[in-house]
């Protein structure tokens, strides 16, 4: 799984910075694309991470999986007033491949502020590296506390979207992304970032059905 978190980040966020900075004229969207998506199809025949001979290696610590993941939840954090500091030292232990520790500092930020949204996200995400970048049981539940105290919170749609897309159910993934996009907040960094990334599983889901269709 964590394999596939790191690959399937790096294609996304690639093909969407290629389209907005590198200029790339609209016809030339669907061969990245192609070309994306036989980096993967490779990676799956070749790398197969799922056996039991050849194991999901964890995210490594100072990654760019691990940064995007966490700029990712970030943009998303609302209440800054007691959620900040936690969350930016959380995040500093995480980029040094310190998850559980991470998680840990963020446990005690909760204890003191166990009605942050922001703060139980943070949990959630740290949890889900912890665990090689699998969506666990405690990351699920700490997601749920999130939609429980923030309704309108988007990091448990996106990060459960996330999970869905490289556990092989992209059409999932574009469900709870397209339903974050329908009235995101005004102001917010997140949006950008995923719409690219919908544009993304948009192309590849094309691609790979027409593929099947040959």
């Amino acid at each position: 799984m964590s394999g596939w978190v790191a690959i399937g980040i790096i294609v996304l966020v690639s093909f969407g910075l290629l389209i907005k900075f590198g200029k790339l004229p609209r016809i030339g969207w669907e061969p990245l694309a192609a070309a994306l998506v036989l980096a993967c199809a490779g990676y799956a025949f070749q790398g197969r991470p799922d056996l039991a001979g050849a194991p999901a290696q964890a995210i490594k610590a100072k990654s760019k999986s691990v940064s995007d993941v966490l700029d990712m939840r970030a943009s998303m954090d609302r209440n800054f007033s007691a959620a900040r500091p936690y969350l930016i030292l959380s995040d500093a232990f995480a980029r040094d491949g310190k998850f559980k520790l991470g998680a840990a500092y963020i446990r005690s930020g909760i204890k003191r502020h166990p009605e942050s949204a922001d703060l139980w996200a943070g949990l959630a995400v740290q949890l889900l590296l912890a665990n090689d970048g699998k969506m666990s049981p405690p990351a699920l539940l700490a997601f749920d506390r999130v939609r429980a105290l923030g309704p309108k919170h988007p990091a448990p749609d996106y990060f459960k979207g996330l999970d869905a897309l490289f556990s092989g159910k992209p059409d999932q993934t574009l469900m709870l992304w397209r339903r974050l996009l329908v009235k995101p907040p005004e102001n917010a960094k997140w949006p950008a970032k995923l719409e690219s990334q919908v544009v993304a599983v948009e192309k590849m889901v094309t691609m790979m059905a027409n593929g099947q269709q040959k």
